[in-house]
C-alpha cells in the first residue's frame, strides 16, 4: 500500500511539473515581439522647385501634367508582448543585402504599436555593373527590417510583388509619361 501511494505521488508530481513547463513554454512563445512588416507606394503631390525625399515625376492627369514625389512607406506592427528594437530595412537581391538606415531608426517598437519609415523607391529598383560595363536591373528577392539580434522580418512576397510591380519597375515610370 505505501509503495503505492508513493508512485501516485511521484506520478502526480511528473505530471504537474510537466503541465507548468508547457504552460511556460507556451507563455513564453504568447510573450515574445511579434513583428509585421508592411510596405507600400507613397505618392504626395509636389512642385518642381521642391527638395523632396522621394522621386519627383511628373504625371498625366487628365489633360494636365502634374509634379508628384514617389516614396515607399513601411509600416513595422509589433503586435507581440515584448518591446523589440528595429534598426534598420533591408534589400535583399541574389548577391548583396543592402541595409538603409531611414530617419528615425534604430527604434524601440513597444508591444501593440507601429511605426512607419520612407525610403526612396531606387532601393527597390537595383542595378549591377554587367561584363560588358552595362547597368541591368537585379531582381529583388525580399525585403523588410532587422531587429536588435539581426533577425529578419520580412515584407510579404504578395506585398513586395505589388511594391516592386507598381511602384519601382522600370514599366511603372515609363507609364503614362512620368520620366522625366
Amino acid at each position: 500500500m505505501q509503495n503505492s501511494i508513493q508512485t501516485i505521488v511521484s506520478i502526480y508530481g511528473a505530471l504537474l511539473s510537466t503541465a507548468l513547463a508547457v504552460i511556460a513554454i507556451i507563455k513564453f512563445w504568447r510573450e515574445k515581439p511579434s513583428i509585421l512588416v508592411t510596405a507600400i507606394t507613397v505618392v504626395i503631390p509636389s512642385d518642381e522647385g521642391e527638395e523632396t525625399h522621394g522621386v519627383l515625376v511628373r504625371a498625366r492627369r487628365g489633360n494636365d501634367f502634374l509634379w508628384e514625389e514617389v516614396d515607399i512607406e513601411i509600416r513595422i506592427r509589433n503586435s507581440g508582448a515584448q518591446a523589440c528594437q528595429i534598426t534598420d530595412v533591408f534589400v535583399e537581391t541574389d548577391r548583396l543585402v543592402v541595409q538603409i538606415r531611414p530617419s528615425g531608426m534604430p527604434l524601440i517598437l513597444e508591444p501593440n504599436t507601429s511605426y512607419a519609415v520612407r525610403v526612396q523607391p531606387e532601393h527597390f529598383a537595383p542595378k549591377k555593373l554587367a561584363t560588358d560595363q552595362t547597368l541591368t536591373e537585379e531582381i529583388v528577392e525580399a525585403a523588410g527590417v532587422f531587429d536588435g539580434l539581426g533577425k529578419k522580418h520580412y515584407i510579404s512576397k504578395i506585398d513586395l510583388a505589388k511594391l516592386l510591380h507598381m511602384g519601382t519597375s522600370k514599366n511603372w515610370y515609363f507609364a503614362a509619361d512620368l520620366r522625366l
